[in-house]
């Protein structure tokens, strides 16, 4: 497991500078969310939201927002648009259970500049038989899959 610090909301980064927080893994994400095609972004689903660790690393992504929204820069200028795609579970039945997740997703997408190509979302986990369930997820992480190299 990578140890993330969550954000100080100190605002060093809103003059383009980079995280003052150094002594954890986000330089290892920052420089892999410039070098990679695509993310699969993925985290089950606690109290509607993602896990506290995937939001400590999507809100030390603010960097990135400062310099799409604020530097008025894109990063993946001359070069295809990478794209993500959100992989996530939860135990409810409720459709609905998944919909703040998605919206945190999407943002944190949209600040990293990269294209969002969809989501995998299982819920119903807590059901005796996941049978159907799961293989109508895993035919929809197939197309993800094939989305995210397209």
């Amino acid at each position: 497991m990578m140890n993330i610090n969550p954000c100080q909301e100190c605002r060093e980064c809103d003059s383009g500078a980079s995280c003052v927080q150094h002594n954890d893994d986000m330089s290892i994400i920052y420089r892999k969310i410039r070098e990679v095609d695509g993310i699969a972004l993925s985290s089950p689903i606690f109290f509607m939201g993602v896990t506290a660790q995937t939001k400590a690393m999507i809100d030390r992504c603010q960097c990135f927002w400062i310099e799409r929204y604020v530097m008025k820069t894109r990063a993946y200028e001359g070069r295809r648009r990478p794209k993500g795609v959100f992989l996530s579970c939860a135990g409810s039945p409720k459709p609905i259970v998944f919909e703040p997740a998605v919206h945190t997703v999407k943002a944190f997408f949209a600040a990293i500049d990269y294209e969002y190509a969809g989501e995998v979302l299982l819920g119903h986990t807590d059901a005796p038989d996941l049978g159907s369930y799961k293989a109508a997820a895993l035919e929809n992480a197939r197309a993800a899959g094939r989305k995210l190299c397209e």
